[in-house]
């Protein structure tokens, strides 16, 4: 059985394998016997030159490697789930699961749904080639006082505008700086800063508040903070490393509907309307969170330690509820990854479709199957595009079809 495995794998590697003997290579591999020889190719197609070869494999090395640290890691694989009560979905743990993964990738996803997912053992349909898809960047519009607008992407390095005594400039790395270089105890100019879906960026506040936002966000802030306090008002998801200023506690409204309450600290805020709750991740420091603005009355003031999270409801006017977050999961999007740990699929997309700027439907049969509510585990880079994602998740047994609109159909 060694020299049949060895031949079709050559063939294979040529680029002349027919479409059965693909299969029946994939089938000699998945066999428990072959597992020694099957890591020895595979380990082999990794490290050699071939890769490259015009009849090759379509994924270069840079783009595997790319995949393969982006996976991370599994137990098992099974089949998918079908109710919200299924089994978590974890991707390749064990060291040779990750060799495997590197054959799936290059003999595709479409054979490794045929030979390990489908019960029936049915060649499902793999993704579209989704490769013009690519993922979000540092993209924002900056609006000034006067309503003029700037946007941010294309703008070079160096002084943008003035609002008052306040220079806003941009540095080499792409972030915005507000330098005011005295008190403004004058006329409050208010700007804003908004990320499209698909965007992403970084401002440091004339007091040296650093704040990055997330993608389908927004802040709005004073172009100098003046008064006894600093207030500032966002939308969508931002992080926070506050200035330290216990003369000037600094304040963010979120929607309209919640204020959080700080002196010098880090924290994440995800407040996006399409999300169950408003949930603010404690780095470290200290914050005082409460439903409503302070002016108009707040209710159900809570205190959060570091490696805490306070959780509203968008529907609750007053309950905030107080748990163990997990730092690293809410600020993952911050380091450039996903963490999708203990998330849904459902969740999961909702990410994706912000960060990749698109629609996400799901087909009536896989909702029947309830895969939407799989557990997923670990996570990827935001680096990737779309394309390589999708072939990631397609462990799950999904299919994807594009549509007009930017419009991802998710099928079983």
């Amino acid at each position: 059985m060694t020299g049949s495995i060895q031949k079709l794998y050559n063939v294979w590697l040529q680029g002349h394998a027919s479409e059965a003997e693909r299969q029946e290579l994939m089938r000699l591999l998945a066999l428990p016997e072959n597992k020694e020889l099957a890591l020895a190719l595979i380990s082999q197609a990794i490290e050699s030159d071939e890769l490259n070869a015009a009849d090759g494999p379509v994924l270069s090395p840079d783009r595997l490697d790319l995949l393969l640290q982006s996976i991370v890691s599994v137990d098992a694989v099974q089949e998918p789930p079908v109710s919200a009560e299924g089994s978590p979905v974890r991707f390749l743990r064990r060291p040779w699961l990750r060799y495997a993964a590197a054959v799936l990738l290059l003999l595709g996803l479409g054979a490794f749904y045929y030979f390990f997912l489908s019960p029936a053992g049915k060649k499902g349909t793999p993704p579209v080639d989704l490769a013009s898809i690519a993922p979000g960047r540092d993209r924002a519009v900056l609006t000034l006082s006067n309503g003029n607008t700037i946007l941010l992407d294309s703008a070079g390095s160096g002084t943008l505008a003035q609002e008052g005594d306040v220079l806003i400039s941009k540095t080499e790395n792409g972030a915005i700086v507000y330098d005011a270089h005295a008190e403004n105890d004058g006329e409050v100019m208010m700007n804003t800063m908004t990320t499209p879906r698909g965007g992403q960026y970084q401002l440091t506040l004339p007091d040296g508040t650093r704040v990055w936002l997330n993608a389908a966000s927004s802040i709005r802030f004073p172009a100098a903070f003046t008064g006894d306090k600093r207030v500032v008002e966002m939308t969508g998801e931002a992080y926070f490393e506050v200035k330290k200023d216990k003369s000037r506690p600094f304040y963010v409204r979120i929607n309209n509907q919640a204020e959080v309450e700080v002196t010098g600290t880090s924290f994440n805020i995800n407040a996006y309307d399409d999300e169950p709750n408003i949930n603010t991740t404690l780095v470290e420091g200290s914050v005082n969170m409460w439903a409503g603005l302070q002016e108009k009355g707040k209710s159900g003031e809570v205190s959060l330690v570091p490696g805490q999270q306070g959780r509203m409801s968008h529907t609750t006017s007053s309950a905030i509820a107080v748990s163990k977050g997990d730092v690293e999961k809410a600020t993952a999007w911050k380091n450039g990854s996903f963490n999708f740990e203990g998330s849904s699929l459902k969740d999961a997309m909702r990410q994706l479709a912000r960060w990749y700027d698109i629609e996400v439907v799901y087909d009536e049969g896989l909702l029947k199957k309830g895969i939407q509510h799989s557990t997923l585990v670990g996570g990827i880079s935001r680096d990737l595009r779309l394309a390589d994602v999708l072939e990631v998740l397609s462990v799950l047994g999904l299919h994807f079809r594009m549509e007009e609109g930017r419009r991802l159909v998710l099928l079983p």
